[in-house]
């Protein structure tokens, strides 16, 4: 009889602890899920209103058009973010935008390649002007 009671406390005890297991699991996924769910909404937020989320300083930003491949801001002045909030930079100060960046730009297409980086001198195709880094 007392054998009995033991496997009974034993198993009663593995029981016990197979929920805390089972709720600790749980537990960790809608941590996790929420985590990820969080992340998802904020910078989708983000985006929502025309900015683009800076993962370098976790934050939402209007000054910057876009983030080149190294993760670095293409930056806009306070006067061409309110232009570009409201849609009317001209291709001229487009293209000054690009050049301040230094990033390339097509003077016949008025296209600027935003995303570019330095390691990528002379790659594109056609007539691009690219900057002075990559004379040096």
């Amino acid at each position: 009889m007392q054998i009995l009671r033991i496997i009974k406390k034993i198993g009663q005890a593995l029981w016990l602890l197979f929920k805390i297991v089972i709720t600790l699991i749980i537990l960790c996924c809608v941590i996790l899920f929420g985590g990820v769910l969080y992340d998802y909404l904020h910078t989708n937020y983000c985006y929502d209103f025309g900015n683009v989320w800076d993962y370098k300083e976790d934050r939402c930003r209007d000054d910057c058009v876009t983030f080149d491949d190294d993760g670095n801001c293409v930056a806009l002045t306070p006067e061409e973010v309110k232009k570009f909030n409201e849609s009317s930079l001209t291709d001229e100060e487009w293209l000054e935008i690009c050049k301040r960046n230094q990033k390339p730009y097509n003077p016949k297409t008025l296209d600027c390649d935003m995303e570019w980086t330095p390691k990528d001198c002379f790659k594109l195709e056609g007539d691009w002007v690219y900057p002075d880094i990559c004379n040096s």
